[in-house]
């Protein structure tokens, strides 16, 4: 169920959050739980107050003078994976400026794929990292890379498997080369690259 169209980063200069409850753009959310945590930030269950639908939503702090850039780049990619069919569907964006926290409301999934690949046949994990990997080669082929992918950004909803948390060390083609200079020779293009990973 789509909550609103995804809208580019908008900015509050005052803040009417309170512990249990986040106002963005006028809606109110209420926090259920948190679901996951990182370097830049919380992931809680949350749940509109008018629609009394459930999602995931994710507040990143700002405390770095590039945290705003970085997350305006997450923003980006999480949306172009959605797009793609390979990441949660992104339905609300926005910063507030006050608190110095920018929230990515998407699509709530049913859990990480790490927590449950021990509890599966070697089979169905045989069947996760399939899924996994296609998940990595559609980023790849759509220019977005990153050196340290693994199964802890991965979540699953109704059979369906899709990456979550493109912050960090996500970038295109070009800035994923110069920041990682020991893995590749000089000057070598995105096609080159591809046809290394043949």
């Amino acid at each position: 169920t789509y909550y609103c169209k995804s809208q580019p980063l908008t900015t509050k200069k005052t803040s009417q959050h309170t512990v249990s409850e986040l106002i963005i753009d006028g809606m109110k959310f209420i926090k259920i739980g948190k679901i996951g945590s990182g370097s830049t930030g919380d992931v809680y269950k949350v749940q509109s107050l008018d629609k009394l639908i459930y999602y995931a939503c994710k507040v990143t702090k700002f405390k770095k003078e590039n945290d705003i850039e970085n997350f305006d780049r997450e923003v980006e990619f999480s949306m172009k994976a959605s797009d793609l069919g390979i990441s949660p569907k992104v339905y609300l964006v926005s910063i507030d400026i006050y608190k110095n926290e920018g929230y990515m409301i998407s699509e709530l999934c049913d859990g990480s794929v790490e927590a449950v690949l021990n509890k599966l046949s070697s089979s169905a994990v045989q069947f996760c990292i399939q899924k996994m990997l296609k998940c990595i080669t559609t980023a790849f082929d759509n220019n977005m890379y990153c050196i340290d992918t693994n199964c802890s950004n991965f979540v699953y909803k109704e059979g369906t498997i899709k990456m979550i948390d493109f912050s960090g060390r996500w970038c295109y083609f070009d800035s994923f080369v110069l920041g990682n200079k020991k893995y590749f020779a000089g000057n070598i293009s995105l096609d080159q690259y591809k046809h290394l990973l043949d």
